[in-house]
């Protein structure tokens, strides 16, 4: 934590981490959701709950070290009515955040209290009237004088953890409690990789998903690793993936990809690349689900080679027109937005001649075609807009710059991918290949515990690899990690595939209406796809190639031809 470039820490149960940020370090004040107040730094403390507040002298005295504080010494059982380490201590750690405004000093800001205003000077304690200044000699002095705090406190995981399962008891159902053995015959057996739901199956489903998040959202649990200003809750990762083990006991609506698109993927690509405006309005929006996004990348010309696009962008005036074709959209016929790359220029190269737009999907001149899956679901839809006329206000990030947006929202898809399906379910788990097994008599059997063995390896590899790429992606730009757990994911889903067709042989075709066995057909199916699915495996192992392992690049004659000239060729 930091306190004028120096660190205070304490750690021990029952007390609290520090902060103390200048007055003018705006930048690292609100990165840390830090907001403003006018209490002095001894009422602040006094206004901590008396169950997670710490030791006041020795508080206190340590900011006094660093020159930082000029508070009385408050007796901890002054202010809590008995000694600190009699009381319950429910905070192993906890994040105590101080805003001091300093009356003078170098960096200080001016105080906007009247008593600073007139020059007068707070009595500073006896014992530190002859201290020795630490911050001499060429390094910045401390305030002179506190007149304003800002405090904050953070709950433990552990703490945050057990208000979160009460308020998933009050709003949930807790499941049957589990078991270490999978339980044949019970809960549902499908295996599908996409839904293939009906589409008023489907539409149910997403109204209770999005009925959840928005409950979720609103009692604070629904962005819990977003800034404050934002509409998150401003904590780390940690207490989100506390958050997630809680929910994971209790009955839940299923997950569905377009949700997961919407959250996971288009809202912090709006965060990273989005005006103030543009945050303000879609990032609460999107994160609460009121309104569902989509992806409009690929093009019946460009897949893997995305940037060979060929979607058309003219701007008029303060507008822009829009003509072109989408296709492989995941969930656009139940959304209201689209993240749309398309072309603006056609005499650069074609990384550098795209801009990226948020469009309304209700708008004239857009035409949305769901296409119907060989395993028969209708996950993905063809989007045709013809002379859509967009404002200016709704473009992406700067005009050119659609390609670094298009690959951080890739980006986002990797690290999600990895950990099963873009935010979305994917069926066909290691827990239900193993039920499968045990159903058919067949874990005795050295091959197949072998085969087992394989599978369990692979899952666990894949999962830890995504909590990493996940955690990178949450903290900033994703990197090349997602490509790693996308491979990760595809080659365990070709490996549960097989599995289960050698456990199952000629019987995974036949339709008997046996609980877990036919379901398996809809894995099988699904599988291929997602191999293609938030870029293709050749196209992940070329970023690992380039961008982690150093390699030289794909050999590519077309890096510095205008999109022009391709279009001639």
């Amino acid at each position: 934590m930091l306190v004028l470039g120096k660190e205070i820490e304490q750690t021990q149960a029952g007390e609290v981490d520090v902060v103390v940020l200048p007055a003018g370090d705006q930048c690292a004040a609100d990165a840390r959701g830090v907001r403003h107040a006018e209490a002095p730094f001894s009422q602040a403390l006094r206004a901590l709950p008396t169950s997670v507040r710490a030791q006041p002298s020795t508080l206190a005295g340590r900011l006094r070290e660093y020159g930082l504080a000029h508070a009385e010494d408050p007796s901890p059982s002054a202010r809590t009515g008995g000694r600190y380490g009699e009381r319950p201590s429910i905070v192993k750690q906890a994040t105590f955040v101080v805003r001091f405004r300093a009356v003078s000093g170098v960096g200080a800001c001016a105080s906007t209290r009247p008593s600073a205003a007139r020059g007068e000077r707070e009595q500073e304690p006896d014992g530190d009237r002859d201290r020795p200044d630490p911050h001499r000699d060429g390094h910045p002095r401390a305030p002179d004088r506190i007149v304003g705090a800002d405090v904050r406190v953070t709950p433990s995981v552990e703490v945050y953890a057990a208000e979160a399962r009460r308020w998933l008891e009050a709003n949930a159902r807790r499941k049957a409690e589990a078991r270490a053995e999978t339980v044949w015959g019970e809960g549902s057996d499908s295996t599908a990789v996409f839904h293939n739901l009906s589409d008023a199956e489907e539409a149910e489903l997403l109204d209770a998903l999005r009925e959840w998040q928005r409950r979720k959202y609103d009692a604070g649990y629904g962005a819990i690793a977003w800034p404050t200003e934002l509409g998150g809750a401003g904590l780390s990762r940690a207490y989100e993936r506390a958050f997630a083990r809680e929910e994971a006991a209790f009955e839940t609506p299923r997950s569905h990809e377009v949700l997961g698109v919407t959250v996971g993927l288009v809202a912090p690509t709006v965060r990273a690349y989005g005006t103030h405006e543009q945050q303000a309005r879609f990032c609460p929006m999107l994160l609460r689900s009121d309104a569902l996004a989509c992806q409009l990348f690929s093009e019946p010309g460009a897949g893997s080679d995305l940037a060979s696009l060929a979607t058309r962008a003219v701007r008029d005036g303060d507008e822009w027109v829009i003509t072109g074709q989408k296709v492989w959209t995941s969930g656009a016929r139940h959304c209201a937005w689209g993240e749309l790359i398309a072309r603006t220029d056609l005499d650069v190269p074609k990384h550098k001649g795209m801009t990226a737009f948020l469009v309304p999907l209700d708008l004239p001149g857009v035409e949305i075609r769901p296409i119907r899956q060989m395993s028969g679901g209708s996950s993905f839809n063809e989007v045709f807009l013809s002379e859509v006329r967009v404002p200016d206000t709704l473009r992406l990030g700067d005009v050119g710059e659609g390609w670094k947006v298009a690959l951080t929202t890739l980006g986002f898809e990797r690290a999600a991918s990895g950990g099963g399906g873009g935010g979305g379910r994917v069926g066909g788990s290691w827990t239900q290949l193993l039920g499968l097994a045990e159903h058919l008599a067949r874990t005795d059997d050295p091959r197949v515990r072998q085969d087992l063995a394989r599978s369990f390896i692979g899952y666990r590899l894949l999962v830890l690899n995504a909590q990493r790429a996940q955690a990178l992606a949450r903290s900033g730009t994703p990197g090349a990690e997602g490509s790693i757990g996308k491979l990760f994911w595809t080659e365990h889903m070709r490996e549960v595939s097989g599995v289960a067709s050698r456990l199952l042989g000629p019987r995974l075709a036949a339709d008997t209406g046996e609980w877990g066995t036919f379901a398996w057909t809809e894995h099988l199916l699904g599988a291929p796809g997602y191999r293609i699915a938030g870029g293709s495996d050749e196209v992940q192992r070329n970023i690992i190639g380039e961008r982690v392992l150093g390699l030289p690049g794909e050999p590519r004659v077309d890096r510095d031809v205008t999109f022009r000239e391709q279009l001639r060729s």
